[in-house]
């Protein structure tokens, strides 16, 4: 271990000064060619100590298979541009064992974007330190490991690994540093994790261009599965590698990607970068064996041959370019069935009011044509015993910025109190377990239709006009006063028109199976607004903010902080207001970014605050241990105009302030993908109950592990 004097420090603390002067993303301006393979095998891990009798595990047909070829092989040639602080990838050929589609490649060439001049980066959708970051020695340990004296260079070699205790996801390797200026030559990295369901080792190489930039010519990248195997010809799965024999082989991804013919003095300007990373030259296919003879780094070996021989007859005889479509349509949530998608995402759901929720939607896909969809859907709620339906089409009229018009038509219900920037995109992590707890909802007719596009890399925006018609399902009443008279409602209409925007500096997207994908998320705050205006029926204006943003690799654990603000203007009924975000009683599941001492719609507000912040920190307990605790504190204020227009319904309002904290222990328990704990949370201040039991309220956390 470094201490204080150790040459070690002194040696990482001079690379990470260094690290601007060699970041080849402050070049400025440049080009370059990439060559990417991929290969996809079964085979017994490198750790011996999970097999110890690996040797002594007799020939199979399965061991015969693997050793002539791969079951997947992958290349592409690629066209790289730079300008910063702009990337632009083009596969410009492509070549994929068994298939004709070239969307395996590109997701196999996005695996490769990962630095270590940059404080961090992104893998298994996790954020991992660099070892090289300027708060990385207080998180790291180093121990020069030797000294390698060639070519008029010292090289230093480093070992690098968190320091015991430490709460970050973190990395163990080498760094190979170079004496000249202080530069990265070679890293090899892996995750800390020994209970990962993934095991990722990345190695990478650079040379010295000119006298002060180094250029990267060499990324591998290799991927395990550590918690499925294949043992005695049967697929298994266990939460624990060490419990498999020792016949069980694991999948292993290898992606390996060289950088060649490097310019300097290219002329580039903005308008020859999209808005996507990576994307595809029409042409790709139009190459032949003189070309890839060329591009190689090194000659197919006969395994390869092999590889593409077989794959190709299975491909063309069991058609997978079209079982790729239909995994490209599941990654949307859909099912394809010929010129059909089946929305799956329609089939069953929950909430309190509807009961269980039975669906059938379709819509139409690329087989019909990519230039626009159409699709509808049919429901019923087991509870209310009604029937919802629905219809929608979108034309996509230029998709390099994603310019879209669609116009839907809805018999449906709608959450009261409750509203989702259109920008948002489909919730997920534990914020979506929210769905459960809806109570309270409205019979909803809906014509709708907008156009929206991606207005340069960070923004999106919405442009819409809605007509709504809305009749309460509870004993609420919309009261308006005229000439001195009360007029009770419990149907209104209106019409509407608005815009939604988002902004994410820096988010990086690529094409995944077919689709434009996020490949990188930013690692600044995310931001989502929306604004409309009643023209017709009532009228009123509406504005709603989101902020998110998972501050990376704090000194100690992770902080993530939500805020959400609310505003109406005019007098508007309760079910185009906001009703809070609560989510206690009933399903005792514990719900990201709500208040869990909240009861659902026990809040009513025109105009509201409400702030959550949670804490992230990785208990390391042993060697293989791995919960996680997570400190959280929510706070909302809000405020009611017109409260004489409501009745029928028990609300109360936050003008005084909400408050609730607590702790959860998550990742107690580890079943395959899956984790389990426990949380607590407290309800005080000026809504606190007067039983003190009634302000705990206990928590079951499900999580998803990698």
């Amino acid at each position: 271990t470094a201490t204080a004097g150790d040459p070690a420090l002194r040696i990482i603390r001079a690379a990470s000064d260094a690290r601007a002067a060699h970041d080849p993303e402050n070049l400025g301006v440049y080009t370059c060619s990439g060559y990417t393979k991929t290969f996809a095998t079964v085979e017994a891990p490198a750790d011996t100590t999970l097999n110890p009798n690996q040797n002594k595990i007799p020939a199979t047909r399965l061991d015969s298979l693997l050793n002539e070829q791969y079951l997947f092989l992958s290349e592409s040639v690629s066209d790289i541009r730079w300008k910063k602080p702009l990337r632009q990838e083009t596969i410009i050929a492509s070549r994929v064992s068994g298939f004709q589609q070239p969307s395996l490649t590109l997701l196999a060439t996005q695996l490769q974007s990962v630095s270590f001049y940059q404080d961090e980066f992104t893998m298994l959708d996790r954020q991992f330190l660099s070892p090289l970051a300027p708060n990385a020695l207080s998180q790291y340990q180093y121990l020069l490991l030797d000294s390698i004296f060639e070519n008029e260079d010292t090289l230093f070699i480093i070992h690098f690994e968190p320091k015991k205790g430490s709460s970050f996801n973190g990395l163990k390797g080498k760094l190979h540093i170079s004496s000249r200026g202080y530069a990265i030559r070679d890293v090899t990295a892996a995750p800390v994790d020994p209970e990962a369901g993934m095991m990722v080792t990345i190695t990478q190489r650079y040379v010295q261009a000119d006298s002060t930039h180094w250029i990267p010519t060499q990324f591998s990248t290799e991927w395990y599965n550590n918690r499925i195997a294949i043992s005695k010809g049967k697929l298994e799965f266990k939460n624990n590698p060490a419990k498999f024999d020792s016949s069980a082989r694991r999948m292993r991804l290898v992606c390996r990607s060289y950088f060649s013919n490097y310019t300097f003095d290219t002329i580039l300007r903005r308008n020859d970068f999209s808005d996507t990373e990576l994307n595809i030259e029409h042409a790709f296919g139009a190459h032949d064996s003189a070309f890839w003879v060329e591009k190689r780094v090194t000659q197919l070996t006969q395994k390869e041959i092999t590889t593409y021989r077989r794959m190709d007859s299975i491909g063309e005889k069991f058609n997978l370019d079209r079982k790729l479509k239909a995994i490209a349509s599941a990654v949307r949530g859909r099912q394809k069935i010929g010129p059909i998608d089946i929305d799956m995402n329609r089939l069953i759901s929950y909430n309190y009011f509807e009961g269980i929720r039975a669906g059938f939607g379709i819509h139409t896909n690329d087989d019909i044509s990519d230039r626009f969809e159409i699709g509808g859907y049919i429901a019923y709620g087991f509870r209310d015993r009604q029937v919802k339906y629905g219809t929608d089409g979108s034309l996509f009229l230029y998709k390099r910025i994603g310019l879209t018009g669609y116009a839907s038509w809805i018999h449906d219900v709608a959450e009261v109190g409750q509203t989702q920037n259109r920008l948002q995109g489909r919730i997920t992590g534990t914020e979506s377990y929210r769905l459960l707890f809806r109570r309270l909802f409205d019979d909803v007719e809906r014509a709708d239709a907008g156009i929206k596009f991606r207005a340069g890399r960070h923004t999106q925006l919405d442009f819409f006009a809605a007509q709504e018609y809305r009749r309460t399902n509870s004993d609420y009443r919309y009261v308006l006063f005229q000439e001195d008279a009360a007029v009770h409602l419990t149907a209104y209409e209106f019409t509407e028109a608005g815009f939604s925007i988002r902004y994410a500096f820096r988010e990086r997207y690529g094409m995944v199976l077919g689709q434009r994908s996020l490949i990188a998320p930013s690692r600044w705050p995310v931001l989502l607004g929306e604004f409309s205006h009643g023209i017709k029926g009532l009228d009123f204006d509406r504005a709603q903010f989101r902020l998110e943003w998972k501050i990376r690799h704090f000194p100690f654990g992770e902080p993530e902080l939500v805020i959400m603000a609310g505003r109406t203007w005019g007098e508007m009924p309760a079910g185009l207001l906001y009703s809070g975000r609560g989510t206690a009683r009933e399903w005792m599941v514990s719900v990201r970014n709500t208040f869990e001492t909240m009861g659902v719609n026990e809040f009513l507000s025109s105009r509201y605050l409400s702030v959550f912040y949670a804490h992230r920190i990785i208990l390391h307990i042993g060697k293989k241990y791995r919960p996680e605790v997570v400190l959280r504190t929510s706070a909302g204020v809000g405020e009611l105009d017109h409260p004489e227009n409501h009745a029928g319904i028990e609300y109360k309002t936050m003008d005084e302030g909400y408050y609730e904290s607590g702790v959860e222990l998550n990742n107690v328990l580890r079943f395959g993908f899956n984790g389990f704990g426990i949380g607590a949370l407290w309800r005080y201040g000026a809504y606190a109950f007067e039983n003190p039991n009634d302000n705990l309220t206990l928590k079951i956390s499900l999580t998803f592990v990698f």
